[in-house]
């Protein structure tokens, strides 16, 4: 009954939204003059031109227009970024539907994601095709909060199951993070920044060509006295604070046309201070929430790539093969114990995409077929250095995987893309997942000069149990070497309309999906004892995510995203923990002159359950936001925020701080 309560709700939404196309296209039948429809005219097809500019290449690893992309997709900028004077990855990943943020304290704290009602290891992290999953955490969970946006070109959101494509990591979507490279004449940055608690920020960084090469370098640095993570009384007095130092160096060199060789490095070193549970003696507080204490979680991540992308056949046939290497380290400290983790991945990967270029009359020009191959080596340290014993983990596992991914254009605005994998697991043996998705552009002849477009995607996904599940991590924490892998499918449909001009856009996508054999950990009172096991009921997960965008006057901009989530344990029927049922967020940018933007947002989320005690009920909150930035020269910005304006008392997790009202300013020079 659920189900098809969610089912109609669903259908309801795209039926209602489909019926705007008509009388959106009555509304501007009836207010246009002749000259005014000429120049409409010419403003759709600009906009037109500037959607087909729009690409995104998560989809099928190759850049592809986003208007052609059957799953449910987002897009965030360097210009996005810059304009809402966004600072780390999840104030971006908050302003997207389908995915829900928990930080545990301030600024560079543990943060998890959660998209469609999914754990942290089942979406996939990658930074410039690089996966960064960490094999020796509990849930491969990467630390994505010390990732800084300051060289950062886009953030491609693709969600549903892509594991057909790129295998078992990506069974509820994928993040993409594209830093930037060396392109036209060189320049040079320099950015500094102070802040509440003490926040200095300091950064400089250069890019650009010279000749066949092409170079983008940047260093930055952020430390902050931040917040206690202990909220409850007599905590939250101590700060924890926090500090970042990132170096980052992308080369490129194109000998020839069609030719371009590519390598990477980036490095981050971070140290957050932490409170800590679980301390002996200490009967003021229940076992499960932090108290102030001293305690600290030293942190690096390394990424080594190098690759290449070539043409050949008269460029029809491209080739592209990357090497990479990922170390990523972690020492925590606490006052009754210490343990150090080091997960490291060896991938090799090399794909060829053969392009039809409309060579029959079912075959468009867009079409193309690509099949690859990658090689991944997981390796897991884990071990205690003081204090109670640990599991001592030393492992790794490896993976080869194969994939075709066929792109037919079927006709002029309709795409189908059909994929499939196969993986051979060293511990779990040979699994198989595809994926198939279609993109239609409805005519003009129905809609219009409204844009509507349909899509829809079906996806499965297999998920591994991590290391740390397999082995155990702690005296209290068991591994089970008999779990299984999760077996997953997940459906959605989606319908994106743009108006006439393309001033108005409005994206709504349902989904449906289950996982089976879903790994949870067990508490056994008795014993003391968390242990992970297969549940035998089915999660279920279904839910409603909205977009729109609205160019309100030639200076005012709005987005808006919704999501509407359920994911529950289909025995029980209650919501997961960390996973509002509602979120709601949007940003107002303002450019009231030439050189000045404003910008205000905000964010809104529902009651929901906290990560532990997984029953206690959290209550919803809403933070607001403003940013202004003023073009002082051509060389010189200036920009300053202030964040939660009205003061609010939130948690994302219970007995987790956060932050209360914060300002900040930074100026940038270029030149």
């Amino acid at each position: 009954m659920t189900r098809f309560k969610t089912a109609i709700r669903l259908a309801s939404c795209l039926i209602a939204v489909s019926a705007l196309a008509p009388a959106a296209h009555a509304a501007s039948e009836a207010g246009l003059t002749a000259a005014g429809q000429q120049a409409q005219d010419a403003q759709t097809e600009a906009q037109r031109n500037a959607r087909e500019a729009d690409t995104i290449t998560v989809y099928s690893r190759v850049p592809q227009r986003i208007d052609q992309v059957g799953s449910a997709a987002s897009l965030f900028t360097a210009e996005d970024i810059e304009l809402q004077d966004l600072r780390v990855l999840d104030d971006v990943l908050q302003r997207l539907p389908g995915v829900a943020i928990t930080r545990s304290g301030g600024f560079g704290q543990n943060t998890q994601v959660r998209m469609r009602g999914f754990t942290t290891k089942h979406t996939l992290i990658l930074v410039d095709g690089v996966r960064m999953n960490n094999p020796s955490e509990f849930s491969n969970q990467f630390g994505i909060s010390h990732v800084m946006l300051d060289m950062i070109e886009r953030v491609e959101v693709l969600r549903g199951p892509q594991s057909g494509l790129y295998g078992a990591e990506a069974v509820a979507g994928v993040i993409s993070i594209t830093t930037r490279r060396g392109r036209g004449e060189p320049d040079f940055r320099l950015m500094g920044g102070y802040g509440t608690h003490n926040t200095v920020q300091a950064g400089l960084g250069s890019q650009g060509e010279i000749g066949d090469f092409g170079y983008a370098a940047s260093l930055s640095h952020i430390e902050t006295d931040g917040i206690s993570i202990a909220s409850r009384a007599p905590g939250n007095v101590e700060d924890d604070g926090y500090r970042n130092t990132t170096a980052s160096l992308n080369l490129d060199y194109r000998p020839r046309e069609g030719l371009e060789l590519r390598s990477g490095v980036r490095f981050s070193q971070a140290v957050n201070e932490t409170d800590n549970a679980f301390l002996f003696g200490n009967p003021v507080l229940p076992n499960f929430l932090f108290q102030d204490s001293a305690g600290y979680i030293d942190s690096d991540q390394l990424i080594l790539n190098a690759g290449f992308r070539a043409d050949s056949l008269g460029g029809r046939l491209l080739h592209d093969g990357q090497i990479a290497y990922t170390r990523l380290d972690s020492l925590s400290e606490a006052p009754n114990s210490a343990s150090d983790s080091v997960g490291e991945r060896r991938e090799l990967q090399y794909f060829a995409t053969w392009q039809f270029e409309g060579d029959s009359r079912y075959l468009g020009p867009d079409s193309f077929f690509l099949a690859g191959i990658n090689h991944t080596r997981d390796s897991a340290q884990f071990r205690s250095l003081r204090g109670a014993p640990f599991a001592a983990i030393d492992e790794s596992v490896e993976n080869l995987g194969v994939y075709a991914n066929f792109n037919w254009q079927l006709a002029q605005d309709l795409f189908i893309s059909l994929t499939g994998r196969h993986d051979e697991n060293e511990l779990f043996g040979g699994v198989q997942t595809g994926r198939a998705a279609v993109s239609w552009g409805v005519p003009e002849t129905l809609t219009g000069p409204v844009s509507v477009r349909l899509r829809g995607s079906y996806g499965t996904g297999r998920e591994a149990p991590s290391l740390r599940q397999l082995l155990g991590q702690s005296a209290t924490f068991r591994g089970n070497p008999d779990l299984q892998p999760e077996e997953t499918w997940m459906v959605d449909a989606g319908i994106d309309l743009v108006s006439a001009g393309g001033g108005y856009s409005l994206s709504v996508t349902g989904y449906l999906g289950e996982a089976d054999r879903g790994i949870f950990s067990v508490f056994n009172p008795a014993l003391g004892v968390s242990q992970p096991q297969n549940i035998a009921s089915v999660v279920e997960m279904d839910g409603i995510e909205v977009e729109a965008g609205a160019q309100l006057t030639g200076w005012l901009d709005l987005t808006m995203a919704y999501t509407n989530a359920r994911s529950v344990v289909a025995a029980t029927g209650v919501q997961l923990f960390g996973r509002p049922e509602h979120e709601f967020s949007f940003a107002f940018t303002a450019r009231p002159a030439e050189r000045v933007s404003l910008t205000f947002d905000g964010y809104a989320r529902s009651d929901f359950l906290s990560d532990f005690p997984s029953t206690f009920a959290m209550p919803g909150f809403e933070l607001f936001n403003a940013a202004a930035r003023y073009q002082l020269t051509d060389a010189v910005t200036l920009q300053g925020a202030v964040k939660n304006i009205l003061d609010t008392e939130y948690e994302y997790k219970l007995g987790d701080g956060a932050y209360g009202r914060t300002f900040d300013v930074r100026i940038s020079v270029r030149f």
